[in-house]
């Protein structure tokens, strides 16, 4: 991975005034090196590893902060929207039609009630 790219997903992701471009460079000047470092002391281990793990090996041996926020914000991106999914369709017999005009304060107390029953055996929702 470049300069190049690293300013490019910056500047896509609009993280571009959260970092500081020139030490970002830097960053990246001096990365290069470590990772080549990381990769060849351990290959067979290094590609055991998956993106998070490489990304956590980098930070523990080099104090980069402007590459440490672009990669956070990254890699929070969700894999899937499958959790999300899940949400829409549990919400979707109790959002109903007939139940459209809920107010997402009353929506939220109930998710909330939900939550706390169903840590328990026998829980008075349904």
């Amino acid at each position: 991975m470049t300069f190049t790219d690293i300013e490019r997903v910056t500047t896509k992701l609009n993280l571009i005034h959260n970092v500081n471009m020139d030490e970002l460079y830097d960053e990246c000047s001096t990365a290069k090196p470590i990772l080549k470092r990381l990769k060849e002391d351990a290959e067979d281990e290094w590609k055991s590893k998956g993106v998070a793990a490489r990304w956590v090996a980098l930070f523990r041996v080099a104090d980069l902060p402007n590459m440490l926020s672009i990669t956070r914000h990254i890699l929070s991106i969700p894999a899937s929207t499958g959790c999300v999914e899940r949400i829409f369709s549990r919400r979707a017999n109790k959002w109903s039609d007939c139940r459209n005009r809920c107010s997402t304060e009353l929506m939220r107390i109930y998710n909330r009630r939900r939550a706390f029953f169903s840590h328990h055996r026998h829980s008075p929702v349904n």
